[in-house]
């Protein structure tokens, strides 16, 4: 049974809830009093069919019954309490596990599946290298370009989550841009090293933690070069 499923602490002490108000009303309301049935039995005319004729025996009529039935006038107030409990534990029971019932037909028509966060998305992927080395010239490309150092190193990088995008390779909805174009530009035997570096570099300079200058672009040209030999290392390509 997953963790959706399971029985929730919130319906369990919604039950112990119930039977402690429940106790706590009757403590509040006094002695239950409880009139006993009236048992006295109907007056009725009894005729006696005529007395024999005495024979010298003494005739005496037999003894009336007692007809005085000793009831109880009142039950145990603890008795009352525990009954009253008992049964609103099993209504409140009861209506649980209906709730419960209710819900796992409601949740058994969501989707089953989902992306789990941190899960491999690699498995049935497109071939992810050809966009990746495409990525990686362009970003080369862009640092060659007569460009501020800052705005070269953020749109190289931004080059790189464009071809990360553009291979088709599935992105955990947890991630964000950089973080999934890191884990793309990085996969299989790539450098990861470089890639780290690219990526602190990036974040660096886009977040003002580090301003860029002419050694930050060749920081992240030396980076870029190394990550292009290790993909084609990978592919079998020459270097």
């Amino acid at each position: 049974m997953d963790a959706a499923n399971r029985p929730g602490r919130g319906g369990l002490a919604l039950v112990i809830g119930l039977g402690i108000v429940t106790v706590a009303g009757i403590a509040l309301a006094g002695p239950l009093q409880w009139s006993a049935p009236d048992w006295t039995l109907p007056q009725t005319e009894v005729t006696l069919p005529p007395a024999p004729m005495a024979t010298g025996e003494e005739f005496s009529p037999p003894p009336e019954p007692d007809r005085a039935v000793p009831v109880p006038t009142d039950i145990p107030q603890w008795v009352m309490v525990v009954l009253v409990v008992v049964v609103v534990t099993l209504l409140a029971a009861g209506a649980y596990l209906l709730w419960r019932r209710l819900r796992g037909i409601e949740r058994s028509h969501e989707p089953s599946v989902r992306l789990e966060v941190g899960a491999d998305v690699s498995a049935a992927e497109p071939d992810v290298a050809p966009a990746v080395r495409r990525g990686i010239e362009r970003a080369l490309d862009i640092l060659d370009e007569e460009r501020e150092p800052a705005d070269a190193v953020v749109q190289a990088w931004l080059g790189l989550e464009d071809a990360a995008s553009a291979s088709g390779a599935a992105r955990s909805a947890a991630e964000t841009p950089a973080e999934y174009a890191a884990r793309i530009v990085g996969r299989f035997d790539a450098d990861q090293a470089a890639v780290e570096q690219l990526l602190t570099l990036y974040q660096d300079v886009r977040f003002g933690a580090h301003p860029a200058d002419a050694a930050s672009v060749d920081t992240a040209r030396r980076s870029l070069v190394r990550l292009r030999a290790s993909w084609q290392q990978s592919a079998g390509l020459p270097g």
